[in-house]
């Protein structure tokens, strides 16, 4: 049983070893031969990147736990070997391969123990290589956002400019064009006869259709305006509602009982594997 036990816990190991070692090729850091390799951020899944680290942490921590149950009750059997009185028919040469299989056997196991405590640090630092992988990211693609918004607020400055020469242009021209559209109604008569009237009598009904005309547009502008400053509050205000029951549920979730005595499950899990994990 403890050498099928110990082979188990080699493969783990090997499995995680080769874990790591891909892990450190696809970040380049860690080994030597790809120590000053520039790698394509966007290619690497650091999500998948981070699962594998903490799959193979938690069976780091499990061949820690299994090697030190190991490694206790050979301490035992060691221990109690003058009190075990082992039948006539044993060959004296037998006994002594199986006590130096067993030292053999913990020699093996704290040599693991060693391996594992190694590869468990690397990988703790593989981990902190992937969180700092992912805030490189996260900081191109922040420097990203900010160089284009740049360039759209210079692109919409330069239209603002465009948009501001011909109001510019319309305000000048507009009092011309509007007094030629007016003097060439035919409201005007230029070729009257001496004592004659130029202007028309009905001149009055252009500007009581224009006028209230104007003003009416005028209106519809200013509803339409304040329509849409009300709904952009609304807008604010369903936004800030949905982040107060956002954070209130995230409150309530935290001070559940369900939430606290998972939490304190966990902990005392991880504290129980701990102290067990301790080597002898």
């Amino acid at each position: 049983m403890v050498m099928l036990l110990t082979d188990g816990i080699i493969r783990r190991y090997q499995a995680t070893r080769a874990v790591r070692h891909s892990i450190e090729h696809a970040t380049g850091q860690g080994i030597p031969s790809a120590s000053g390799c520039r790698r394509d951020l966007a290619s690497l899944d650091l999500t998948t990147l981070t699962t594998h680290l903490n799959r193979r942490a938690v069976d780091c921590s499990d061949s820690e736990r299994d090697i030190s149950w190991l490694r206790a009750n050979l301490q035992r059997l060691r221990a109690s070997r003058d009190e075990v009185s082992l039948p006539s028919s044993v060959d004296t040469a037998a006994e002594a391969i199986m006590w130096g299989q067993a030292d053999q056997t913990d020699d093996a196991l704290q040599t693991l123990w060693s391996e594992l405590s190694s590869l468990q640090r690397r990988i703790e630092l593989q981990l902190n290589v992937v969180y700092n992988l992912a805030v490189q990211r996260d900081s191109r693609l922040s420097l990203r956002i900010a160089q284009t918004t740049r360039e759209v607020a210079a692109a919409t400055k330069r239209d603002s400019s465009s948009m501001k020469a011909l109001a510019t242009l319309t305000a000048v021209f507009l009092p011309g064009t509007s007094m030629a559209a007016l003097f060439s109604m035919p409201l005007f008569d230029w070729k009257a006869a001496p004592g004659s009237p130029v202007v028309s009598p009905r001149l009055w009904l252009y500007w009581a259709i224009t006028g209230p005309l104007t003003i009416l547009v005028l209106v519809i502008y200013g509803l339409w305006t304040k329509l849409g400053i009300v709904q952009h509050a609304r807008e604010i205000e369903r936004v800030q509602d949905s982040d107060e029951e956002v954070d209130g549920l995230s409150i309530e979730t935290a001070h559940s009982p369900t939430f606290l005595q998972r939490s304190k499950t966990m902990r005392d899990t991880l504290i129980e594997r701990r102290g067990s994990a301790l080597p002898v």
